[in-house]
């Protein structure tokens, strides 16, 4: 007896001696009203579950976290959560040396506007991207998503209609392998008429690419090395279909292939010219971000321009101060992003403190990359 005491006895003093963490689901908006809100409170091992809706947020920073950021389907296995980023910045961040249990699943991710991944932007991380729709994103670089010196795990998703301006429409890879399996990659551009990519670019990388159509795709399908691990199709037109309209962003897709990432199919050979998944459905005669969603009745009510209709909508706005800028949000809203609140009365974002001045591609790093922007822009201004 006096030995099983013992026994008992190490063993609590061993728990109590030791710091143990259990994996838990936040929910937003039911435990944190913005996205990032609640990737700040979680820790590694967390869920962040998405509710279905529209979630207007932007420059999404996992900050090396090993958690999942996961969307909600509709019953027929549809995507029913979208973050539309509506050109404030890219939408997600990732260069935090994140391993593959960072997973980002089950979303459709739209309107990122960055100079490097409008989308997505991985930078030194191995994430795994899972069954998510990346559509309607631009940068000047790598429009749907941008890699470098990353290799993640790109997986049954759809990458459709981004553009960049220089080389990668859909995906750049930079000292990158990433490995690429059963996704769809269509209707991408790149303006670049010597070397563009507008499917994959990749430079000093080997992407692995298998089961996956690669179709469609301005002005080339693949620019530079990867390695067919088989059932690829690689061709410059898809099969036959027209526009489908998934959240705010237009790509040309296949019918099956629209219905299958929950957007609304415009008919067989339309097309994306004049934008015909927008419209003026205030009747303000603009067509502008309160038009971006006529479907969602939730969506007249964000008077705080978090994306939802929630009791948030009747609370006062003010200058919030983040890390990436200055928002006019509430205080809760402000909170739930690491923001300062500077109260709803005359608060100004002249008030916040500066940014990062060496930060010159607005990507919350100072790198190689911000001295090439400036020798990009060097010489008299304007």
């Amino acid at each position: 007896m006096h030995r099983i005491a013992a026994v008992v006895a190490g063993l609590l003093l061993a728990f109590v001696g030791t710091s143990t963490t259990f994996a838990a689901t936040i929910n937003v908006p039911g435990d944190h009203a913005t996205i990032q809100g609640a990737i700040n409170a979680s820790s590694d091992g967390d869920v962040i579950a998405v509710a279905a809706g529209y979630y207007k947020e932007h420059s999404l920073n996992l900050g090396g976290k090993a958690i999942t950021i996961q969307g909600t389907l509709n019953s027929d296995g549809t995507l029913a959560t979208t973050i539309n980023a509506y050109g404030g910045g890219r939408v997600f961040m990732i260069q935090s040396g994140e391993g593959d249990g960072t997973v980002i699943k089950d979303l459709v991710i739209t309107g990122g506007s960055s100079v490097y991944g409008g989308g997505i932007y991985c930078n030194s991380s191995n994430t795994t991207i899972t069954n998510c729709t990346i559509s309607g994103n631009t940068a000047e670089t790598g429009g749907g998503i941008f890699c470098y010196s990353s290799n993640p795990t790109i997986t049954n998703c759809t990458i459709s209609g981004n553009t960049a301006n220089v080389y990668g429409g859909g995906i750049f890879c930079y000292s990158s392998s990433p490995t690429i399996t059963n996704c769809t990659i269509s209707g991408n551009t790149a303006d670049d008429l010597l070397a563009s990519g507008g499917g994959i670019y990749s430079v000093s990388s080997s992407p692995t690419i298998s089961g996956s159509e690669i179709c469609g795709n301005e002005l080339d399908q693949i620019n530079g090395t990867y390695t067919d691990a088989g059932g690829n199709t690689v061709a410059d037109e898809c099969p036959a279909g027209g526009a489908c309209c998934i959240g705010s962003g237009c790509s040309v897709e296949t019918e099956t292939n629209c219905i299958a990432v929950g957007g609304t199919y415009q008919g067989d050979n339309s097309d994306c010219n004049g934008d015909p998944c927008w419209q003026d459905s205030d009747g303000d005669g603009v067509h502008d971000a309160e038009d971006a969603f006529p479907d969602d009745p939730n969506e007249w009510a964000d008077s705080d321009g978090d994306g939802l209709g929630d009791n948030e909508d009747t609370a006062p706005r003010g200058a919030c101060c983040v890390s990436s800028g200055c928002h006019a949000l509430t205080e809760t809203a402000c909170t739930d992003m690491g923001g300062t609140w500077l109260g709803e009365e005359d608060s100004s974002c002249d008030d916040c403190a500066p940014t990062c001045q060496g930060d010159a591609n607005a990507d919350g790093v100072v790198d190689v990359f911000d001295l090439l922007k400036v020798i990009d822009g060097w010489g008299t201004c304007p």
